[in-house]
């Protein structure tokens, strides 16, 4: 594994922090930046667009998908 890789050469995109995330952040819905060396994803969360946290990843579940129906 590289030492950076980024969501797209992994297919993971958007994700939703579980209960087993430290400091205040459950529930919140983010977009992978980045995954660093270790497991650990580089999130940074919908309404703090500055703000990048890096998560194992034992504490984000995929976001639901949003069907696009017509």
């Amino acid at each position: 594994m590289k030492k950076r890789e980024t969501n797209r050469e992994f297919g993971v995109e958007r994700v939703v922090v579980n209960e087993k995330a430290p400091g205040g952040y459950l529930a919140r819905r983010g977009t992978v930046l980045e995954i660093a060396l270790g497991s650990r994803y580089g999130i940074t969360f919908d309404n703090q667009k500055e703000l990048t946290i890096y998560l194992n990843s034992e504490c984000l579940d995929p976001a639901p998908q949003v069907s696009k129906s017509r």
